[in-house]
């Protein structure tokens, strides 16, 4: 290859690891959002991150990794969180079950590729894909949901986020989203 039309890869992509630039991007925080849901590659950063955004000041934040190792809520395994709220961390861990979801094995949501990602989130969003795709795509917004204030608790922000897909208002956001 000339080095000019070299595809250059980012560092963090490159070095083929985790690296402290992937917890420290969302602290930086330059929106200054006060509500966060923030996964993180490594059980061990659940409380220093937690504790850090409520020093930082926020309103409502969720730091979450699950024991399958997923930087997400999984359906595969029970998640670990820690909550920050009113100036508080609290640790607490959901498994899908005691949500209400089933437990699927974790390549049932793992994408091949981009195409199949976005293939996969048209599914949930369209209401064509009805299985595990769909379970941690409501899982995953209850959490979002939840941080933003609209509901209390997760089986609340799992039904808002069943309405919003069932209804097709989440289609709708999107599409809208993309004319912008």
């Amino acid at each position: 290859h000339h080095p000019a039309t070299r595809h250059v890869m980012p560092v963090r992509q490159a070095l083929g690891f985790p690296t402290i630039f992937n917890l420290l991007g969302p602290l930086t925080n330059p929106a200054g959002a006060r509500r966060q849901l923030m996964g993180v590659y490594d059980r061990r950063f659940l409380q220093p991150i937690a504790e850090a955004l409520r020093d930082l000041g926020a309103i409502h934040a969720m730091v979450v990794h699950s024991n399958d190792g997923m930087d997400e809520f999984s359906l595969s395994a029970s998640t670990n969180v820690f909550e920050v709220r009113d100036g508080k961390v609290i640790e607490e861990v959901f498994s899908p079950k005691q949500l209400g979801l089933t437990l699927a094995p974790r390549d049932a949501v793992v994408a091949r590729d981009l195409e199949h990602a976005a293939q996969m989130m048209r599914g949930v969003l369209e209401g064509s894909e009805q299985g595990p795709p769909r379970d941690m795509a409501l899982l995953n917004a209850a959490a979002a949901i939840v941080v933003s204030g609209a509901a209390r608790t997760m089986e609340e922000g799992i039904e808002l986020a069943r309405g919003a897909v069932d209804s097709g208002a989440a289609s709708e956001t999107l599409r809208r989203l993309a004319e912008t």
